[in-house]
């Protein structure tokens, strides 16, 4: 039998789901909360990269059928990241996508090598509320209780989910999510975790027939560098300067790292090669790249290493769609709608911005 609940773990989740069936918005600035908003948003992302879509749709083979099975997106305010964000969603069109979210809170919490779940029946989505998946019940049944924590607090005060919901329902208004946070782990920990979900993965496509990409697809939020040298908490993120050469600088050390570690075929030695060049050695909690999505990216990508040998096929290949920053793209016209910025936007405090596709 493949749901091996027991009547604790049930228990627990109808009783957090009493008290907040839908869970509620984090950010009503950047990101948008109304069909009208995320419309504008859609039609200005793809005027503004039409032609990049086609360069990628020409290079990669992408046409209105293709599917892909996992992807890298932004998690920033759509004003700017929007037109990066564009690459990715009109080819996530699975029934249910299982999100990696970033844990920004949790090191302040001391949580750490579990996988963070929420409670909630729905979450709000700007056309209407997005319907969480029974897979949820079925990841919980199968994974260790000690690998899982379910905690709506950490989920309502993150914001790095929702912001993927948006663009999730304007292509497909029936997708269903569920919602999990990866906070710190050293990477042979990570590896061990992420092996256990693609197990519990692997029995749930198997015993529901279900097809990558179709039934069921998964995305991994994340922003790329947090550079310079003011509004970080007093902290210096400039290896290379404020001024354009330093954005240059910074740019292509991203796009090296993308390519390298996060593009092509997929292995668990490209996974922790992405760890090791993001964070310190000697401790996790320390940047040598101050990549926000720094756990859930070489999460997701090692998930997937590990899922692809369970179902016995080919390794997954990544398909680097779009490498950009918050200062370069500069601002679509939705401010009129009541869109805007979060944080400051120059030479001084940027945020890049990476989407990649896999199948």
């Amino acid at each position: 039998m493949l749901l091996r609940t027991t009547f604790l773990l049930f228990f627990l989740i109808s009783c957090a789901g009493a008290q907040s069936t839908i869970r509620g918005l984090k950010d009503t600035v950047g990101f948008a909360i109304s069909a009208k908003q995320m419309d504008a948003v859609i039609a200005l992302s793809r005027s503004a990269e039409s032609e990049q879509l086609a360069a990628n749709a020409a290079k990669y083979g992408l046409t209105t059928s293709s599917r892909y099975i996992a992807a890298i997106s932004p998690h920033d305010d759509y004003i700017t990241a929007g037109r990066v964000y564009a690459h990715i969603y009109p080819y996530i069109k699975a029934k249910r996508v299982v999100i990696f979210g970033v844990a920004h809170y949790a090191r302040r919490r001391h949580v750490r090598n579990k996988l963070i779940f929420d409670s909630h029946a729905q979450w709000h989505g700007p056309y209407a509320p997005v319907t969480v998946s029974g897979v949820r019940e079925e990841l919980l049944s199968l994974l260790p209780p000690r690998d899982v924590l379910i905690s709506d607090e950490m989920q309502v005060e993150e914001h790095s989910v929702e912001a993927l919901i948006p663009w999730l329902q304007f292509y497909n208004r029936e997708v269903e999510i569920v919602s999990i946070l990866i906070p710190g782990m050293r990477f042979s920990h990570m590896d061990s975790l992420s092996a256990k979900l693609a197990d519990a993965v692997t029995q749930i496509i198997h015993a529901h027939d279900w097809r990558l990409g179709e039934d069921i697809a998964f995305l991994f939020s994340n922003d790329g560098s947090h550079y310079g040298d003011q509004g970080w908490g007093g902290k210096n993120y400039a290896p290379f300067g404020v001024d354009c050469e330093g954005l240059a600088k910074a740019m292509n050390r991203d796009r090296t790292l993308t390519r390298e570690t996060l593009c092509g075929e997929i292995t668990s030695e490209k996974a922790h090669e992405f760890y090791r060049r993001v964070l310190a050695p000697e401790d996790f909690d320390v940047y040598q790249i101050t990549w926000c999505g720094r756990f859930a990216v070489p999460f997701g990508v090692n998930f997937l290493a590990h899922l692809a040998n369970r179902l016995d096929r080919q390794p997954f290949t990544g398909d680097f769609l779009r490498y950009d920053n918050s200062v370069s793209l500069g601002e679509l016209d939705l401010r009129a709608l009541g869109l805007g910025l979060t944080s400051p936007v120059n030479l001084h405090h940027w945020v890049g911005y990476a989407a990649v596709g896999y199948r």
